[in-house]
C-alpha cells in the first residue's frame, strides 16, 4: 500500500471528503504511472528545496520572523479565488452540474467536498511556510539574529497567525464558493471574488482609516487593525509608535470579535451557495 493510499483510508468515508479522496486517488495512479518523470520530479523538488532552505538559512537573521507570518492572509486573499471559484461555475461551463446534482447527496455536503478540495493545495502552502520559518529559526540559532524592536514575538505570531489565516481563508472560500454558484462562469466568478476581496482588504481601510484618524486621532489605527485580516502587523508597529498607549485587551476583544464575524459570513455564504443548488434541482439552470 502507498503513503498516498494508506492516507486516503485514514480519511473520513464521509460526503464532504469525496472530492479530496479522488482527487488523492488520482494523483496517486498518476504518480505509480509516472515512471522516470516521477523521479526527475522528486529530484527537482528536492534541489529546489535545497537551494531555497540554504538561502533562507544564511539571510536568516536578517528576517524578521515576527511580521512573516502575518503574510500569510494577504496570500489567501489572492491565491484562493483562483482555486475556488471554478467549483461550481467549473461544473457549469462543462455541463456536469445536473449529472453532480443527481447524486445522493445534499447540495450543502456538494458545495462542502467541493470546497474542501479547493483548499487542500492551500494547506500545502502553509506547510511549506511553516518549513520555511523552520529554517529561519535555525539559521538563527547557528547566526544569531538582529534585534527586531517593535516586532510581534514569533511565540505569539505564529500561533495568531495561523488562526487569523484558517478564519479568513474560511471566509474568502465561502463567498468564492458562493459567487461561483451564481454566475455560471469561472472567469467572472475570479475576477468578482477578485474584487470583492481587494475592495474589502484593501480599498475600503483606505477610505475608513483616514476618515477615522481626523475624528478620533491616530490611536484608532491600532484597534482598527485588529479587525483586518493582517492587520496585526499594523498593530505591531503602532504599539511602540503611538502617542497614546493602545489597551492590549480592547484590542484581543475586537480581534476575536471581527474574526467571529468572518467565520459567521463565511458559513453563511457556504448555506447561500447550498440554497442556491437546492433552487438548480426544483426549477433548472435557467434561475
Amino acid at each position: 500500500m502507498s503513503f498516498i493510499e494508506n492516507i486516503v483510508n485514514r480519511i473520513p468515508n464521509k460526503p464532504m471528503f469525496f472530492e479530496v479522496r479522488q482527487q488523492l486517488r488520482r494523483s496517486s495512479l498518476e504518480s505509480a504511472t509516472g515512471g522516470s518523470n516521477k523521479l526527475g520530479s522528486i529530484i527537482g523538488v528536492i534541489i529546489l528545496l535545497l537551494i531555497v532552505g540554504s538561502n533562507l538559512i544564511m539571510s536568516a537573521r536578517y528576517i524578521q520572523v515576527g511580521y512573516l507570518m502575518f503574510i500569510l492572509p494577504v496570500l489567501a486573499t489572492f491565491l484562493l479565488p483562483a482555486m475556488v471559484s471554478p467549483v461550481i461555475a467549473g461544473e457549469f461551463q462543462r455541463r456536469s452540474l445536473e449529472q453532480l446534482l443527481a447524486a445522493p447527496l445534499s447540495s450543502l455536503d456538494i458545495v462542502k467536498g467541493k470546497a474542501l478540495r479547493a483548499v487542500v493545495p492551500v494547506l500545502m502552502m502553509l506547510a511549506v511556510v511553516f518549513l520555511m520559518i523552520l529554517l529561519i529559526g535555525v539559521g538563527k540559532i547557528f547566526q544569531g539574529h538582529e534585534p527586531e524592536n517593535g516586532v510581534v514575538s514569533p511565540f505569539i505570531s505564529l500561533p495568531v497567525s495561523t488562526i487569523l489565516f484558517f478564519v479568513w481563508s474560511y471566509f474568502v472560500t465561502g463567498l468564492t464558493v458562493f459567487i461561483s454558484s451564481v454566475t455560471k462562469s469561472t472567469s467572472a466568478a475570479l475576477l468578482a471574488s477578485v474584487g470583492i476581496l481587494v475592495g474589502l482588504v484593501f480599498v475600503v481601510p483606505a477610505i475608513i482609516i483616514p476618515l477615522s484618524t481626523v475624528v478620533f486621532g491616530p490611536t484608532v489605527i491600532g484597534y482598527l487593525a485588529a479587525m483586518h485580516p493582517a492587520g496585526m502587523v499594523a498593530f505591531a508597529v503602532l504599539r511602540d509608535n503611538s502617542p497614546e498607549p493602545i489597551s492590549l485587551p480592547a484590542v484581543i476583544a475586537i480581534l476575536v470579535v471581527s474574526n467571529c464575524i468572518y467565520l459567521a459570513f463565511g458559513t453563511l455564504f457556504l448555506n447561500l451557495s447550498a440554497k442556491k443548488l437546492g433552487t438548480y434541482r426544483k426549477t433548472g439552470f435557467e434561475n
